[in-house]
């Protein structure tokens, strides 16, 4: 997650020249937060941490 924000970060600013429109670190937020909900796809439910142990 941390690579994938840090990356889109970095292409934000330096390869779009984006950063005036859009703070620099929302992007990183973004990506890393799709990171996370993409992943709890493949996770299985014992380890998902929206889920009430019994």
């Amino acid at each position: 997650m941390m690579g994938v924000g840090i990356a889109s970060a970095m292409t934000w600013s330096l390869l779009f020249k984006w950063s005036s429109v859009v703070y620099q670190v929302l992007p990183g937020m973004g990506a890393g937060i799709l990171v996370y909900l993409v992943a709890q796809l493949f996770t299985p439910n014992s380890l998902s941490l929206f889920r009430r142990q019994k």
